[in-house]
């Protein structure tokens, strides 16, 4: 017998939603982290509790998550954190030793969200799909600019909307692959359209390579390719859903290999070469050559990943590059591998 599964208690209603977060913040140090708090929260809390006040906000840090009853004041408190926020970046720098491109990113959504009671603090919630959705635009956003979905956008009032400048962004990939979403900016000025979109090309559909996904390397001896992979450069075999089945099991390719983790999701896969398979290309020298193929690995301690790679005998070049640090060594087929900083420029001398 089939029972209609009903939920009369449950409280959902539609919702604009907002959230900020300061680009820059996580590289404070404490002393900049007690002016952040002494000059500019002071500053978000104005306009967040003025004449534009939601009728929720949370807060962790430097991020903030408003809930409005109204579309209008939604936009209203986004644009004036903006606007405020970009007139008194210079004053920060000068003044306080902030950064000089500390700066604040805002978007907008209109969608149903679950409201509760959250039984540890003891404060109002509002969760779901769109909640999550809201957030996950606001990393892409420009600094000292405000984005919103073409859904909150639609909900404006008409001459609200007219009092606006808005610029299409069209469809921008989100993070945490939530796939891509049709945006706008908002802005009480002209909108430069030549500037609009600056330094927004990792989630601009039109320039769709996002990041290296993976590199792969043929190899001669798997099994002595993995153990320098692992013992050498210190690399993790990857355990990722991608190439795993529910039970953990390698998915069936039609070939053996293993593949490794490298950073921010990407992976390096060492595949064996047989002489039966069709011609593949393998360096013949144990020469290193800077401008021969090669793939660059960042490392958080140069100079102690300099010291492993000394101590494993790897054939090891040092280049003292004009922006970074770098070295390059060779794996079992004569790969190059270049090693450099995570950060530059280097260091004056």
């Amino acid at each position: 017998m089939h029972h209609e599964h009903t939920t009369p208690d449950i409280n959902i209603s539609a919702n604009f939603l907002l959230f900020a977060d300061v680009k820059g913040f996580s590289k404070l140090d404490e002393y900049q982290c007690k002016t952040f708090f002494s000059d500019v929260i002071p500053l978000m809390a104005a306009v967040i509790n003025g004449e534009n006040k939601p009728k929720y906000c949370n807060t962790w840090g430097d991020a903030v998550f408003a809930v409005f009853d109204d579309a209008e004041k939604a936009a209203g408190c986004a644009l004036e954190l903006c606007e405020r926020f970009a007139a008194k970046t210079k004053r920060w720098k000068k003044h306080h030793g902030l950064p000089d491109d500390l700066a604040i990113r805002v978007s907008l959504h209109f969608g149903a969200c679950y409201e509760s009671d959250n039984k540890i603090t003891g404060r109002k919630v509002y969760l779901g799909s769109n909640v999550n959705l809201a957030a996950r635009i606001e990393p892409i956003v420009v600094g000292n600019q405000v984005w919103a979905t073409e859904r909150f956008v639609n909900a404006l009032e008409k001459d609200y909307k007219e009092s606006l400048f808005l610029f299409p962004l069209g469809k921008r990939e989100l993070v945490k692959g939530w796939g891509a979403e049709t945006l706008h900016r908002l802005s009480r000025h002209p909108i430069d359209e030549k500037t609009a979109l600056a330094g927004t090309h990792s989630s601009d559909l039109m320039h769709p390579v996002l990041s290296i996904h993976h590199i792969s390397l043929p190899v001669s001896n798997l099994k002595r390719s993995v153990k320098f992979y692992q013992d050498v450069l210190k690399l993790r075999q990857a355990d990722a859903p991608e190439i795993m089945d529910a039970t953990k099991r390698r998915l069936a390719f039609k070939f053996p290999g293993v593949w490794f983790h490298l950073p921010n999701g990407q992976q390096l896969h060492l595949i064996p070469h047989v002489k039966t398979d069709a011609p593949v290309t393998f360096r013949n020298t144990k020469e290193i050559h800077l401008k021969d193929v090669h793939f660059a690995l960042a490392v958080r301690d140069y100079e102690a990943m300099c010291a492993m790679l000394d101590a494993s005998d790897s054939l090891i070049v040092k280049e003292d590059g004009p922006m970074r640090f770098q070295c390059y060594i060779l794996d079992p087929d004569s790969h190059v591998i270049e090693i450099t900083s995570s950060t530059g420029p280097k260091p004056n001398a």
